[in-house]
């Protein structure tokens, strides 16, 4: 019968045992320097993110604010219900060629 002890150092052993790859570090130099370089440049690719981040909601922002009254269709009783964005083109496109 195994105990529970036994399961948990084996356990523990095994973790050890996934240390061994981080050897390979010292070895290669040059994979130490890619490693350090991706490390060093986390902050300027994390402010490249947030900056993307900030630019998809300022264009999301924009286009609901542009395009959002396409998605939606009064009914019968003044309520206004949303629709799909291609039956909201569609109805758009019948009223402006009803204009012309």
């Amino acid at each position: 019968n195994v105990g529970p002890a036994l399961i948990d150092s084996i356990r523990m052993m095994r973790m050890l045992r996934l240390l061994r790859a981080f050897r390979i570090f010292r070895g290669a130099k040059s994979l130490r320097q890619l490693v350090q370089t991706l490390l060093q440049s986390l902050p300027v690719v994390s402010n490249l993110l947030a900056l993307l981040a900030i630019t998809y909601f300022v264009i999301g922002i924009l286009c609901v604010e542009l395009f959002g009254p396409m998605c939606t269709s009064e009914t019968r009783d003044g309520h206004r219900e949303e629709v799909s964005m291609a039956t909201g083109l569609l109805d758009r496109c019948l009223l402006v060629s009803e204009r012309d």
